[in-house]
């Protein structure tokens, strides 16, 4: 069995369209994590974390600009079984796991926007999660000597807990409105893929993409990562 703990930070920024000119958001987490060998090409993984969040933005509200500062807590966890089918085909892995994640955000109040800001109230997000899919590893060797790494996955989940509302207000307004919180309900598809290879020594260039599909709408990411040894 492999055990051990991970830290992470993070930190993020973006926009939507023309209503949110800037999100940012931070993160610190830390995780617990195991794996074991259950018999010949089966294993089992699982992690617990907890971590902590902020986000601020900047909001478009008619001529003026509204801003916040919202912070949270989540913790959850998630565990995979995973089945070595190199036999049948060379690098080839299912995996099939379950994952539950629960997040707490403090209610705030707007800011810089008079009676345009925004109040809500506390709130949290629970989501309950399936997996299943397939996974291929490669190695090869380039004719000027470099050795390549290389993976391709494709799978299917679903999201098995409802989307929520909460009363939202604005701070000139005694008027409540139910706004909905997203919960990326349903099912979806998945896709990645990535390349990693020794440049030198000592240096290695890491390129992946990533890719969650559904009704509720698509997430794509990727990734470049250059690393050295000393």
């Amino acid at each position: 069995m492999v055990a051990g703990v991970a830290l992470g930070l993070s930190r993020a920024d973006g926009s939507i369209g023309d209503l949110y000119s800037s999100i940012d958001s931070r993160q610190v987490t830390v995780s617990p994590y195991m794996r074991m060998d259950l018999g010949p090409g089966l294993s089992l993984s699982g992690r617990v974390f907890a971590s902590t969040e902020d986000w601020s933005y900047e909001r478009t509200a008619g001529a003026a600009t509204a801003s916040a500062n919202v912070e949270g807590k989540s913790f959850g966890g998630k565990i995979e079984l995973a089945k070595d089918l190199r036999s049948m085909v060379s690098g080839l892995g299912a995996y099939a796991g379950l994952s539950y994640s629960h997040t707490d955000v403090d209610g705030y109040t707007g800011g810089a926007a008079g009676a345009a800001n925004l109040v809500v109230p506390s709130y949290d997000i629970e989501k309950t999660d399936i997996h299943a899919g397939l996974r291929r590893t490669a190695s090869w060797t380039t004719v000027g000597g470099t050795l390549l790494n290389g993976f391709l996955g494709a799978g299917v989940g679903a999201n098995l807990s409802s989307d929520s509302s909460i009363l939202t207000s604005y701070a000139g307004s005694g008027t409540d409105y139910s706004s909905i919180v997203e919960n990326d309900e349903g099912a979806y598809a998945t896709l990645e893929f990535g390349l990693s290879g020794e440049v030198a020594p000592g240096v290695t260039i890491a390129a992946a993409y990533g890719g969650r599909f559904s009704d509720e709408g698509n997430e794509q990411s990727a990734m470049l990562r250059i690393s050295a040894s000393f």
